[in-house]
């Protein structure tokens, strides 16, 4: 499996984990991800950062790290509710997104992935949504 096989995989992994979780993912794009309709809440989105890979001169295995940023909508009228539910699913998709959890499909005979690091979880709240946006890091082996 190619390195760039490798990260497509650990990104299809990601959107399965977290459909699995309960997150909705839809093919069609809106111009404001607040302005989702309420029947695809909670919806996400997946957007790759980049990656840092090592230089270790012949040594092997080496390893990359590839960096996204998750952002979920979240809805909820009640300003008490929002916050119980910004706190759920920071927890549920911190719980999620593990090394076990990513080596599924593709990856679940080489265990390419060797930790996964949440960096941060942020909200940004409007009147009646929330976006969180975490920021996760995947350490994996270069083939």
């Amino acid at each position: 499996m190619s390195n760039l096989d490798t990260i497509k995989a650990v990104t299809e992994n990601m959107e399965e984990v977290l459909r699995n979780e309960g997150i909705r993912f839809s093919l069609k794009t809106y111009e404001d991800e607040r302005e989702s309709p309420a029947s695809l809440l909670p919806s996400g989105k997946i957007y790759y950062t980049g990656e840092s890979f090592q230089n270790a001169y012949g040594e092997r295995p080496l390893y990359a790290e590839a960096e996204f940023v998750i952002k979920i909508v979240i809805g909820e009228r009640d300003p008490a509710d929002l916050i119980r539910g910004q706190q759920m699913w920071a927890h549920k998709v911190r719980g999620a997104l593990s090394a076990e959890a990513l080596n599924i499909n593709g990856l679940a005979a080489t265990k390419y992935v060797s930790r996964v690091r949440i960096q941060r979880i942020d909200a940004e709240n409007r009147k009646d949504t929330s976006t969180l946006i975490c920021r996760a890091a995947v350490r994996y082996r270069e083939s």
